[in-house]
């Protein structure tokens, strides 16, 4: 049954994974290929009232966030600890 306006994985998303002794999650091809997983991708973890949260931390996502804090003042305030930082 494929129902209307999902998207080709929609029905995958439903999947069981297997948890070893030692807590480690195996993670399906298809979802390692479509988020760009490869071996020694690092993760956000992170619990929440759903369940647990898993973000991969990859260029794909680190390229995303290029420009996500013009005008925040982040900049500056970094480049601000940096200099007290030279000063002692």
């Amino acid at each position: 049954m494929h129902l209307v306006g999902l998207n080709k994985h929609e029905d995958r998303k439903e999947r069981h994974g297997l948890l070893s002794v030692k807590g480690q999650v195996v993670i399906p091809r298809w979802l390692r290929k479509e988020f760009e997983i490869t071996e020694g991708t690092r993760a956000y973890i992170q619990s929440t009232p759903q369940g647990i949260l898993l973000k991969p931390v990859t260029r794909t996502y680190i390229k995303s966030l290029r420009g996500s804090l013009k005008g925040s003042g982040a900049m500056k305030a970094l480049m601000e600890d940096r200099k007290r930082e030279q000063e002692f």
